[in-house]
């Protein structure tokens, strides 16, 4: 009896995040025209290029790539909390409590990652590849116009969009978890050991990832300076608030 209650309960949740995924279909359908200038204000902003068409069922393309790539991205967290509401029922208080706090952080970080990504790596990464030295040299000998094909344009803006995101928050995944399993001793020593090595490592796979532009580097170096030396700091402050416990224990 116990496990028809939950199996029925299951198909409840399925049931809803699928009738919640043809709304979200159907609400990105009727809005597509703004879908599309959404995806494709950058290039219109920044006066990089053209949009074309060649075949005609391009457009049937576009609308199916970009109706359901916009369905999924917000039915992705409702079907996350669906899936937490049905476990609940199983856990501590405590589990729910870092379960939640958990989803929140990660709801706001996917948020900041996808604000930054639009209005940041995205135009500049634009501005890179059609302000090249020989695109703008008068005297090559040969004159290219830079348009944008429509179809392969959305579906690399996209793909970045999407591998940028799952990047930074495995990144911060992993960061998270080794802050929680591993004791505040190894991380203390290994911050007060290498932290200019990780820092060098870290401006090097950034500038990697980044466009060549010489006031967002600045930034970034100094950014990722007070991210090291502030997470030293409240390393530094808890470990000796971990010693303190001990000794007052002891």
């Amino acid at each position: 009896m116990l496990f028809f209650s939950y199996f029925l309960e299951f198909n409840f949740r399925i049931l809803y995040i699928i009738i919640s995924f043809i709304i979200c279909v159907i609400i990105s359908f009727w809005y597509f025209k703004s879908i599309l200038l959404l995806e494709t204000y950058p290039v219109i902003k920044g006066l990089f290029g053209k949009f074309i068409i060649i075949h005609i069922t391009e457009i049937f393309d576009i609308i199916f790539l970009l109706v359901f790539s916009m369905s999924f991205f917000f039915c992705i967290p409702l079907f996350i909390y669906q899936i937490y509401c049905f476990f609940t029922s199983s856990w501590y208080f405590y589990q729910i409590q870092f379960a939640k706090n958990l989803l929140f952080f990660y709801y706001i970080l996917i948020i900041l990652i996808y604000s930054y990504y639009y209005y940041s790596i995205l135009p500049n990464t634009l501005l890179f590849f059609t302000q090249w030295m020989f695109l703008q040299d008068t005297n090559y000998f040969l004159n290219m116009e830079i348009t944008f094909h429509v179809f392969l344009y959305v579906n690399w803006v996209l793909t970045f969009r999407y591998n940028f995101i799952i990047f930074l928050l495995v990144i911060f995944l992993l960061c998270i978890h080794l802050i929680l399993l591993y004791p505040i001793l190894y991380f203390y020593m290994i911050i007060k050991l290498y932290r200019k090595q990780l820092l060098f490592l870290s401006i090097t796979i950034i500038y990697i990832i980044i466009p060549p532009d010489v006031i967002l580097q600045i930034i970034l170096i100094l950014f990722l300076i007070i991210i090291y030396e502030v997470g030293f700091f409240l390393i530094c402050y808890k470990f000796i608030n971990f010693n303190d416990n001990n000794y007052a224990y002891n």
